[in-house]
């Protein structure tokens, strides 16, 4: 707002609920875009809306999409006349490592983006990270002298024991795990605890040996992925059951993504 101080907010109805908050707080007019049925920006909706009101700034909020920029040039604004965030709060830490997945970067036009840290990451309590273009933040800069650092956040700093707890609580659940598993991948939401964990282990040894044992599922060879020494196919011949210790060859993932 303080960037495009008349600006109007583009948002599509599938946006998280507080950015419609927010447009109350903050005194912006918003302006809602219709979803096509694959929950997608109905881009349609939005060049008619820009084009209607190009006489005002846009403000327009995304959920990681990027590529409606060409839109906004085709309907007459130019680049100090818009602005886009990134509301990438669980997918945007997936994006990255998916070979098709949207590519959002500050390469494009694109002046902020944000992520949750609680909910893939696993952070026991609610927070998350802002990255904006520096020019975007001179309005709320403050230079704090008694903890000499700037604070550039709006509701002055956030609490820093949610981002060490999380660290500690993943060194924690990784140390642990690598003591029950001599091979595994693991993710887990904030919500499972060590014994939900461990359960769900035993409950996985006892089915896999009820499986193994009678014949009807083989592990899968996946030598050329970690090595033959490491894999558990009868091929290689190193699957053993040993009470609950035992050597994985699968990936578990335990990831519920929401919006």
């Amino acid at each position: 707002r303080n960037v495009l101080s008349n600006g109007i907010l583009y948002t599509s109805n599938e946006s998280y609920y507080y950015i419609f908050k927010g447009s109350i707080i903050y005194r912006i007019e918003c302006q809602i875009i219709g979803t096509l049925i694959t929950g997608e920006i109905d881009c349609t909706d939005l060049k008619e809306k820009l084009f209607f009101n190009k006489d005002k700034p846009a403000i327009i909020n995304l959920n990681i999409g990027t590529i409606i920029y060409i839109y906004i040039y085709e309907c007459g604004f130019s680049h100090d006349r818009f602005y886009i965030h990134c509301d990438a709060a669980s997918y945007g830490l997936v994006s990255p490592f998916l070979e098709n997945g949207p590519l959002f970067s500050f390469k494009k036009p694109i002046g902020s983006v944000s992520v949750s840290a609680h909910k893939l990451l696993g952070s026991s309590m609610p927070c998350g990270v802002l990255i904006s273009r520096k020019m975007h933040m001179t309005d709320f800069s403050t230079n704090i002298e008694y903890i000499a650092t700037l604070d550039t956040t709006i509701r002055k700093s956030k609490c820093s024991h949610a981002n060490l707890y999380m660290l500690r609580f993943k060194l924690e659940m990784s140390h642990w795990t690598s003591k029950r598993r001599k091979m595994a991948h693991v993710v887990l939401m904030p919500h499972v605890t060590m014994k939900m964990f461990d359960d769900f282990l035993c409950d996985l040894v006892r089915k896999r040996e009820i499986w193994y044992g009678s014949g009807e599922v083989q592990p899968v060879c996946l030598a050329e992925k970690i090595g033959a020494s490491n894999c558990a196919s009868s091929i290689h011949g190193n699957y053993s059951i040993n009470g609950i210790y035992i050597q994985m060859d699968i990936k578990i993932k335990l990831c519920q993504f929401g919006v």
